[in-house]
């Protein structure tokens, strides 16, 4: 959305708002007059809400591709150590890759955490990794809607009307 405004003199400033944007690269969000709600929670902030949430959670195995989330790894390996949680990443370069990538590895998580990645993200997909983690007793972590419905143990569910209300607000 463009916001115009005014000053005294008269002269008209506009800004850029965005909201509900996943991932809103640093070159733009450096811009001035850009600004607004952005989807991506800090990875340390999401971390304190899983071992909030689910206390005997030890290892936490992570499916993404390095060319995409090695950054989230990072945080996610750097935050977990304060929280005595381990992170397993599950290491993909392909979606079909998934399945032979996960059959080694639920002997050494406790829960597997789906987060937003273009490579292992398939709505195909994802019952059938949530089937596997049932089979093999684990719990699958998601990060929308549509994983709680498909069976996940658990899943960060945004409200989105609290969203709209808030980019309503950046914009008055």
């Amino acid at each position: 959305a463009l916001v115009r405004a005014a000053d005294q003199s008269g002269v008209i400033t506009v800004n850029l708002l965005f909201t509900m944007v996943y991932d809103v690269p640093g070159r733009v969000r450096a811009l001035p007059g850009f600004y607004g709600l952005s989807m991506r929670l800090p990875v340390p902030v999401l971390m304190k809400q899983l071992a909030f949430e689910i206390p005997s959670l030890r290892k936490l195995g992570i499916l993404y591709d390095p060319k995409n989330n090695n950054d989230f790894i990072a945080a996610a390996t750097a935050a977990g150590v304060d929280m005595n949680l381990s992170i397993r990443p599950v290491t993909v370069s392909s979606s079909r890759a998934i399945p032979r990538a996960l059959s080694g590895a639920w002997e050494d998580i406790d829960a597997l955490w789906y987060i937003p990645d273009q490579t292992t993200v398939s709505e195909s997909l994802i019952p059938y990794v949530i089937k596997q983690a049932l089979i093999h007793q684990k719990g699958v972590i998601g990060f929308n809607r549509f994983f709680y419905k498909s069976g996940a143990a658990w899943a960060f569910v945004f409200d989105y009307d609290a969203i709209g209300c808030q980019a309503a607000e950046l914009a008055y």
